[in-house]
């Protein structure tokens, strides 16, 4: 078994732990303070993006087509078991049984992304300048939310 990284582990726990401070929602008084505002504002711009770049960091760049197609099988199987939950949790407690449009889809969202990066990179991997296509990718997304 390869020896765990302890930095990694433990800024893995800071972000659980961010994720879960970010989801808890004080009384309405201090919600449209300035100072829950803030707090809120700069735990969002973070969190996520570090679990994404923990990820990752330990891609190995070797083109593995069995690893690949098993992991994206995984990811598909989370998001239709997840998505097949929302359903089923947004019928029992709301009354809405739609295949489209339930309140609890939203929280699938990181998913699909790491799906889809999931594929991309995958993709990616196989062309010579790849790290060349992951900073232009990684410098559009930037720019664009700037």
């Amino acid at each position: 078994m390869k020896e765990r990284l302890i930095h990694i582990d433990n800024a893995k726990a800071v972000g659980m732990m961010l994720i879960i401070a970010s989801h808890i929602i004080p009384s309405e008084p201090f919600v449209k303070s300035p100072v829950y505002e803030n707090w809120n504002s700069i735990l969002n711009s973070f969190y996520v993006p570090l679990f994404f770049l923990l990820s990752g960091m330990f891609e190995s760049t070797d083109v593995n087509d069995g690893k690949l197609c098993r992991r994206i099988v995984k990811l598909a199987k989370y998001i239709c078991l997840f998505y097949v939950f929302g359903i089923v949790a947004d019928g029992i407690v709301n009354g809405h049984w739609s295949l489209v449009s339930f309140k609890t889809q939203t929280t699938i969202w990181f998913l699909i992304v790491l799906l889809w990066i999931t594929i991309n990179v995958g993709i990616a991997k196989r062309f010579k300048w790849r790290n060349y296509i992951y900073v232009c990718v990684v410098s559009g997304e930037t720019v664009r939310k700037l």
